[in-house]
Order: structure tokens, then sequence, then C-alpha cells
């Protein structure tokens, strides 16, 4: 789709440059970090200042202050799955 978005014929490394250049140029990232060079491989295209953003630097640079994001994401998590159990079993009985 990206391809075809571009207007070009072959994905050649200068393709794939201007496609990653472009959509830079809207706000988006994409993984994997090189575009594929085969059309039938799939892409991940997200917002540079989205959540998904976080998350994606996090893992990708790992430090002390990234951590934090993904052990925040995971605890959201646990917590919502949590309220889901609680909805399903409802108040506990004394």
């Amino acid at each position: 789709m990206l391809r075809d978005i571009e207007g070009a014929g072959r994905l050649g490394s200068t393709v794939r440059a201007e496609i990653s250049q472009k959509l830079e140029a809207y706000g988006l990232r994409h993984l994997p970090a090189d575009l594929p060079q085969y059309q039938e491989q799939e892409v991940v295209v997200y917002l540079t200042s989205g959540p998904i953003a976080a998350v994606v630097n996090a893992i990708l640079n790992p430090s002390r202050s990234t951590a934090k994001v993904l052990r925040q994401l995971a605890d959201n998590n646990a917590q919502e799955t949590l309220d889901k159990i609680r909805q399903l079993v409802g108040p506990p009985s004394e």
C-alpha cells in the first residue's frame, strides 16, 4: 500500500528511503526501521508522538526512564485485568 501511495513500481532502496522520509514529514514512523524490500512483508506505521512511540522507544532504547514506561504499561494492564475479574465475580462475600 505504501508503495502504491508513492506511485512506485518497485521497492528499491531509493523508493523505500523516500517513503520513510515522507512518513516522517507527516509525523509517522514505521517498524521495521528499514522498510522491507518485498511488498508482501508487513509494516507497522505509528504516530511519532503517540503512546505507541513511547513503547517502541522504551524497547529500542532501554534505560531506567524507558523501563518506567514499560512498567507503567504492565501495571495498567494488570489493573484492567483485575477490574474485569472483579466485575465478573462480583463483590467479595462476607
